[in-house]
């Protein structure tokens, strides 16, 4: 389980440089370098070999994570502040994805989302079941939660920049789509499917919360200790904030 402590070490390495480089840094090449390290889903050799338009099927738990109110935020700061705000977000975000497990499909505007339950051999491993890929990736959204309260926003106002960054995470599970596309001097290996959009829509319900779909409910397990409640959100698509019996993130060095 990923610490508080690690969490603020991937923080302040990247404020620090952000801050330094401003002017010069490119914040798609620097999280997409620290994330390839850490998981990205091209990792996989099966999914790196894919050819424009050549698609592989896959069951994967899916995890979109956003920041709420970006644009509002980003207006009232500035371009610079957003720029390293970014930089102290997404590696962070970046981190707790591997350490749950899962693999980095993408990163989209001023979040990321990720696929649970796949292995490096391009599949489902046969030890662990559909529940606990879900289970994983709700974790691992609740993690995040506690990481930009506990940490990316302290760490944000002790290096004087505007805090107050607030995020989502929306969950849903199924059969995805894992194929390359673009051009060929353009393109990028990419996921697909209902499972997808439909965590990209309960992620745009929850703000400081984790949002799993109906289809989680039935592969959801009971959590730890028996004691993790889901809230009904009412929005649509329809969806359940999970309500964890304690704290995610690790304290630990």
């Amino acid at each position: 389980m990923a610490t508080k402590a690690q969490v603020a070490a991937v923080v302040v390495a990247n404020l620090q440089q952000a801050l330094e480089t401003a002017d010069e840094i490119s914040l798609v090449e620097n999280v997409r370098k620290y994330a390839a390290a850490k998981g990205m889903i091209t990792d996989i050799p099966r999914y790196a070999r894919l050819r424009l338009t050549s698609a592989e099927k896959a069951w994967a738990a899916v995890l979109f994570m956003d920041m709420r109110d970006s644009t509002a935020r980003a207006k009232a700061v500035g371009a610079r502040a957003t720029f390293v705000t970014m930089h102290a977000l997404l590696p962070a975000m970046a981190l707790l994805v591997n350490d749950a497990g899962g693999y980095i499909v993408g990163f989209r505007g001023d979040g990321l989302f990720a696929a649970f339950g796949i292995d490096e051999y391009a599949t489902n491993p046969a030890g662990r079941s559909k529940g606990e890929a879900v289970q994983g990736a709700a974790v691992c959204g609740q993690t995040m939660l506690e990481a930009v309260a506990d940490v990316v926003n302290p760490l944000l106002a002790r290096f004087e920049l505007p805090a107050g960054v607030r995020i989502g995470v929306g969950v849903d599970q199924g059969e995805i789509v894992i194929t390359r596309i673009g051009l060929d001097d353009a393109h990028e290996v990419t996921a697909y499917g209902d499972a997808v959009n439909t965590a990209s829509k309960l992620c745009d319900q929850a703000d400081g919360s984790v949002v799993i779909s109906p289809a989680c409910l039935g592969s959801y397990p009971s959590g730890p200790g028996g004691m993790t409640r889901l809230k009904p959100t009412y929005g649509s698509p329809p969806g359940h904030a999970v309500v964890f019996p304690w704290r995610m993130l690790g304290e630990g060095s």
